[in-house]
């Protein structure tokens, strides 16, 4: 997290066409930090799949309700980026406050980096494709033309893409539980 908001900094710093968005950048950037403090790994850890989609389809169609309610034309820019962002920040919020249900906060010292990195990198892995995947067509866009009409369809879509999106997060870990448990044949 630290080092990709050095990387936004370094780059708003020294390009001159992207400090005049600024605002923006910075404002949908937003869902970095409260990614990380999220830490939706450990509900996936722990099976709440429910959980995770009703938040995620409950902050979705806020985001959306946001969407039609204030954003009306090109002057609305950063109003429309505020509204993207609520979407993943006010989830990623909720999955905060809720941490104590499974921790406590304490710093340690004496970590086992070698027991812990291979099934971290599973999880990271799993969500970065499933983001990969429901985040794909607005990047094209974005790419292509302009997103502004493009942004409210595919927020609808975007709900059934979080449907999607929790049926793999849910059947990964568990047929890689079978398989490394029962065996190939059974998988």
């Amino acid at each position: 997290m630290l080092l990709a908001y050095l990387g936004l900094a370094a780059c708003l710093l020294f390009s001159s066409k992207l400090r005049e968005y600024g605002p923006l950048i910075w404002t949908l950037s937003s869902g970095i930090i409260f990614t990380t403090l999220g830490c939706e790994w450990l509900y996936a850890i722990h099976e709440e799949y429910g959980y995770l989609a009703l938040r995620n389809i409950c902050f979705q169609v806020l985001s959306l309700i946001l969407l039609l309610t204030y954003v009306k034309d090109e002057s609305d820019l950063l109003l429309y980026a505020w509204t993207t962002a609520a979407g993943s920040v006010g989830a990623n919020l909720i999955n905060f406050l809720r941490l104590r249900k499974y921790c406590t906060w304490s710093f340690t010292w004496r970590f086992s980096w070698q027991k812990q990195l291979l099934p971290i990198l599973v999880l990271f892995t799993n969500f970065l494709v499933n983001l990969l995947y429901v985040r794909a067509d607005v990047a094209q866009l974005g790419v292509m033309t302009s997103v502004g009409l493009y942004s409210v369809a595919s927020k609808v879509t975007a709900l059934l893409k979080q449907l999607l999106g929790a049926v793999i997060v849910v059947t990964v870990p568990r047929l890689a539980c079978l398989y490394g448990q029962k065996g190939g044949e059974f998988f």
